[in-house]
């Protein structure tokens, strides 16, 4: 039920960061109800980022990349859904499995020994005594009813990015309204969330003056001719499938769906017109592939820092999830040759 339900708003907005939210909340849920560190982990990691990987309107991958694509906003939606259900299907199927042996047997835990001093330290501080008013109710049940409203106004109207910022602002200026903060505390909220929104707005910055050069030096055109020559031989629906391993790779380098999406759509959108390799196709590639590897390579800030909170070993992560990214891949791949030989653009 939580990996269902955090997909659903990762499938939208695209947020894997919240799992850094989750996180705190799920683990002392897990550790009361006898599973571990390594489960709470996977719930707070996997929801999210199945959302934003096979998201339906992530604006950083999605919305960009049709963008530079040229065809219009959030279509192909359908083929998303349907790729999207699977894929958080098999998640839980995946998670519950390793949840159920842990439950019968604690010491089968990957992260076993980091837990013992991490379940006692949550499972004491748990045990404060917290409030929850009223008026913090009413603003989760304000907010249950403004986001679907949201997104129906983003799908009905085919909003821009500014349009949609501007949507979500007034949700939480709203939300934190009814939950009783004074105009000053809310605007110290939206100051504190720009802050750490600096950083990441910087990064684009540079990935996008590093996409104008490519552009205006005619960086982009050669490397889209080297690669028109040397994947012309190849059928359409197999490169598809080579952008989107290319993709998975290419994001150790360039981490963030919005600075790869920049950096490369301008050079994949060219090259797929040259190889027919429908735009539709090139964007599911991009979007698939490149957040893929979110939740597996090192240079990730958000999953580097999920891993940090629970104490859970890198490597006992990768081991963890290895079985769960392939499976994964070639369900994408799947869905990708499919798109490109039926021409899905539902």
């Amino acid at each position: 039920m939580l990996m269902a339900a955090v997909s659903i708003v990762s499938a939208f907005i695209g947020t894997p960061e919240l799992s850094l939210a989750y996180l705190p909340v799920f683990l002392p849920l897990f550790y009361r109800l006898g599973y571990d560190g390594m489960t709470a982990t996977a719930v707070a990691l996997l929801g999210p980022c199945m959302g934003f990987i096979f998201g339906i309107t992530v604006p950083a991958s999605v919305g960009i990349g049709q963008q530079i694509a040229q065809i219009p906003m959030f279509s192909g939606s359908g083929l998303r859904l349907v790729v999207l259900v699977l894929a958080v299907v098999v998640s839980i199927v995946y998670v519950s499995f390793y949840a159920a042996r842990i439950k019968k047997d604690p010491t089968k835990s990957l992260s076993f020994e980091t837990d013992r001093e991490l379940r006692e330290k949550i499972l004491k501080e748990a045990g404060e005594d917290k409030v929850f008013t009223k008026r913090q109710v009413a603003a989760g049940a304000a907010t249950l009813v403004m986001f679907p409203i949201v997104i129906a106004l983003i799908l009905m109207l085919n909003l821009g990015f500014e349009a949609i910022g501007g949507l979500f602002l007034s949700v939480g200026i709203i939300a934190a309204a009814i939950a009783g903060k004074s105009a000053q505390q809310i605007c110290d909220d939206i100051n504190a969330g720009m802050h750490d929104l600096m950083v990441g707005a910087l990064l684009c910055g540079v990935a996008a003056s590093i996409s104008v050069v490519m552009d205006k030096g005619l960086i982009t055109d050669t490397i889209v001719y080297w690669l028109e020559g040397a994947l012309s031989s190849t059928p359409p629906a197999l490169t598809a499938i080579a952008v989107l391993w290319e993709q998975s790779i290419f994001n150790l380098l360039i981490p963030g769906a919005t600075a790869l999406t920049i950096l490369t759509m301008p050079i994949l959108s060219p090259l797929g017109t040259l190889l027919d390799i429908s735009q539709q196709a090139i964007v599911s590639a991009n979007a698939w592939g490149g957040q893929l590897t979110d939740i597996l390579f090192p240079t990730s800030g958000f999953f580097i820092a999920t891993l940090a909170i629970s104490k859970v070993d890198y490597f006992k992560w990768v081991r963890f999830y290895g079985p769960l990214f392939v499976i994964l891949g070639i369900m994408a791949s799947a869905a990708l040759y499919l798109q490109q030989v039926f021409d899905i653009t539902f």
